[in-house]
């Protein structure tokens, strides 16, 4: 599945929260915006391929899903940046609720991993 017609929040906007994120990110560590990038773009492309459904548990084409790209594995080796997309298909728009600089899966990321799994699910219950 992919979304090629899908508006897309502006990550270039200074003036929204991902933007934000995004321009802090860059200015921390480049390479890793650049791999957050990569796996943003996979994902408008492939979505299956390269992120994590995190709600609902089944696929929901008429209503929201959020996603965790890049998948949850790849952050298994080392922790890297990570975004919680909104895949909303009543509006056919895409956005970022949330853009995580650092995110792994060692037990000093619980906290994150269920913070965002809450978003997700008030999300896309």
């Amino acid at each position: 599945m992919s979304w090629p017609d899908y508006t897309m929040e502006d990550l270039d906007d200074p003036y929204s929260p991902a933007g934000n994120a995004m321009r802090a990110l860059g200015a921390k560590d480049p390479f890793c915006l650049e791999r957050l990038l990569t796996a943003l773009d996979d994902f408008t492309g492939t979505s299956l391929v390269s992120a994590d459904r995190l709600s609902p548990a089944k696929s929901n084409p008429g209503g929201n899903e959020v996603y965790l790209v890049p998948q949850r594995y790849a952050l298994g080796s080392r922790p890297d940046s990570a975004a919680v997309v909104l895949v909303d298909h009543l509006r056919e728009h895409i956005s970022f609720p949330e853009i995580n600089e650092k995110l792994g899966l060692a037990p000093q990321y619980s906290a994150d991993w269920t913070r965002i799994h809450q978003l997700a699910h008030t999300l896309a219950p």
